[in-house]
């Protein structure tokens, strides 16, 4: 998914990715809120970051022996 994203909407996943909220990256990119929200759905950087954190968490059963 992340390959296939625009450097727009790579920039809105990663501050995404590292909590901001929607209208935090909008004003962090000088964005209109709607263009933040547009870009995170058209790239479906909720279900990348979903992906991310359920791979995240299986890994960490794994080192813990779960």
């Amino acid at each position: 998914f992340i390959s296939d994203m625009t450097d727009y909407q790579r920039r809105v996943h990663y501050l995404l990715a590292e909590g901001f909220s929607g209208v935090d990256i909008a004003a962090r990119l000088n964005k209109d809120p709607r263009s933040v929200s547009y870009a995170r759905k058209a790239s479906k950087s909720d279900i990348v970051l979903d992906l991310d954190r359920a791979i995240i968490a299986n890994l960490q059963d794994i080192r813990s022996g779960q």
